[in-house]
């Protein structure tokens, strides 16, 4: 009998080795790898679904904690404010003291002052009367001045009329200042 080629792609019968043994169908084998290339991918597919939900936890308890931290850094940040609003406010208040005391200070300086200012004025409008004008020395001016202008002559008379009057006025402020002097010890 002839042989029959089989169709191409076909298996003429069982497969065998070079030794004509028959060989095991590797079928078997090859869904045997595809199960456990599934199981591989799935128990990778579960690593990884367990990895992103550790990090997701992680991630949460992260968050929690930022805004546990954030919200004590406001409570801290809203007791600062508060302290120093109440620093603001108690320095206010001792500035408003010190202005207060500051003006009444100044009253009190500008009402001693007018006071004196008064009593010295008084002083003066009193003592006003008790002192020589120069009005009153121009008679004794005028008669030391026509003496002398008799003893020196006519021409020496207009030449020294300027000293003698200065030699006057010179007098007169001595006897001012030797009368407001004992004045002032009598006063005492």
């Amino acid at each position: 009998m002839d042989r029959e080629e089989p169709p191409v792609g076909q298996s003429a019968g069982p497969s065998t080795d070079a030794s004509n043994t028959p060989v095991v169908d590797p079928t078997q084998n090859v869904l045997d790898l595809v199960d456990a290339a599934i199981r591989r991918q799935d128990d990778l597919r579960n690593v990884s679904e367990d990895y992103h939900e550790r990090i997701r936890q992680a991630d949460l308890k992260f968050l929690e904690e930022r805004d546990r931290r954030l919200t004590e850094v406001a409570a801290e940040r809203e007791k600062a404010l508060k302290i120093k609003d109440e620093g603001d406010a108690k320095a206010a208040r001792i500035k408003e003291d010190a202005d207060k005391e500051a003006r009444e200070l100044a009253r009190e300086a500008q009402r001693y002052k007018d006071e004196q200012a008064n009593k010295l004025r008084e002083q003066i409008a009193a003592e006003r009367g008790d002192y020589v004008s120069l009005l009153a020395f121009k008679p004794i001016a005028d008669y030391v001045t026509a003496q002398q202008a008799r003893q020196e002559g006519n021409f020496q008379f207009r030449n020294e009329t300027r000293l003698n009057l200065n030699v006057l006025l010179s007098v007169a402020g001595l006897l001012l200042t030797v009368l407001v002097v004992s004045i002032a010890f009598i006063g005492r």
